[in-house]
């Protein structure tokens, strides 16, 4: 844990027992947190400052020192949540029990550059914040969706994050939609273990959630299993020169070319996800090349989740993906590799709304973890 992170689990640490005391004295304060004196004086001051808490001097009522107090101003606090998803931005503010009161959404036109797209962003959360002058904003998390992503876009929104940790003291977060998710996941089922979270789609995506928090350091670790060698060979070379490749294998523009083969069709699909969804219900109508393919696709992922489970010594490995085919054949196929059964939620599917209010709940969990 660097320097960096650890000033801010101190700060967490302070915040949350102010909050959860509603007032406290100076001296509870460091017997709760375990901070020294100037530690609870300088961060209390950033507080204070922030408009999250007010300091009051208590008079001793034997006659004594009169000693210092905080109280927790958490009634009129609120943090924002900033979703990118292609070109569209969707803005959600939250109060300190994650109820959504407001919600707005900007959609940037096609032609804009990086900087117009920034502009905009920055307009909106200037406006949103002028909306509700007597509430305190105390921390943004900004999501962005890899699936079919504008590359210029999406690669913005990091000059975003920069930008507004620049512009605010409080914390602002960047994750992708798959942390929220797994981050969300850990809290509703209470798992504090290691988990990796496996998301096949236009390409592939790890995310790894340890005692509840993300690891944000998951892109080499990609790099290299994207080219992590299965059982199957596929139609074509990987540009590494391999056929066996998770990348060639397991995302939808490969299963859609394998099923395109094994049926002796040509069909061109609008989108991935137009193809995915007519892959699955030629399956339900139990046409023998798609639900083959959905077969497949089962068997290589439990290999696929079997090798990240024993790699990144993992408690749970889970699935982005809900199909009955593909979730039936995939526990099967775990179980006879590797001896042990997944758990239910193993495999499972999310809404935008559900990504929404994972990033309110992550950006008010540094306020209150």
């Amino acid at each position: 844990m660097t320097a960096g992170y650890k000033i801010l689990h101190k700060k967490q640490r302070l915040r949350a027992a102010i909050f959860g005391a509603g007032t406290i004295s100076r001296k509870e304060l460091q017997k709760k947190t375990g901070l020294n004196y100037r530690s609870v004086i300088a961060y209390a001051e950033e507080l204070k400052h922030q408009g999250l808490i007010a300091e009051n001097t208590q008079e001793n009522p034997r006659g004594g020192r009169s000693s210092i107090h905080y109280r927790s101003c958490s009634d009129c606090i609120y943090c924002i949540a900033v979703q990118l998803y292609r070109n569209n931005v969707t803005l959600t503010a939250a109060d300190i029990n994650s109820n959504i009161f407001h919600a707005a959404e900007l959609v940037i036109p096609p032609e804009a550059g990086i900087t117009d797209m920034l502009r905009q962003i920055l307009g909106a959360l200037d406006t949103l914040k002028k909306s509700f002058p007597d509430c305190t904003l105390a921390g943004i998390e900004l999501c962005r969706f890899p699936y079919g992503r504008s590359g210029d876009y999406y690669e913005g929104i990091r000059e975003l994050h920069m930008t507004l940790r620049q512009q605010y003291r409080f914390p602002v977060g960047l994750h992708t939609s798959y942390d929220l998710i797994l981050f969300q996941m850990a809290r509703n089922f209470d798992l504090k273990e290691r988990l990796v979270l496996l998301a096949p789609g236009d390409d592939i995506y790890l995310s790894m959630v340890e005692n509840r928090e993300i690891n944000g350091d998951m892109e080499q670790y990609l790099h290299r299993f994207r080219h992590y060698q299965l059982s199957m060979k596929s139609q074509e070379k990987c540009y590494c020169g391999k056929q066996r490749c998770v990348k060639n294998l397991l995302t939808q523009a490969a299963q859609l070319s394998r099923y395109n083969h094994y049926a002796g069709i040509d069909r061109p699909y609008a989108s991935l996800s137009e193809g995915l969804h007519y892959l699955c219900t030629q399956a339900l109508k139990n046409e023998r090349a798609a639900v083959r393919i959905l077969e497949e696709c089962g068997e290589l992922t439990a290999e696929a989740m079997y090798f990240l489970k024993k790699d990144l010594q993992a408690d749970h490995v889970l699935l982005y993906f809900k199909d009955a085919v593909v979730n039936r054949k995939m526990h099967e196929a775990y179980e006879r590799i590797s001896g042990e059964k997944l758990p239910e939620f193993s495999a499972f599917g999310v809404t935008r709304s559900d990504v929404q209010s994972a990033s309110v709940r992550i950006a008010l969990s540094r306020i209150i973890p």
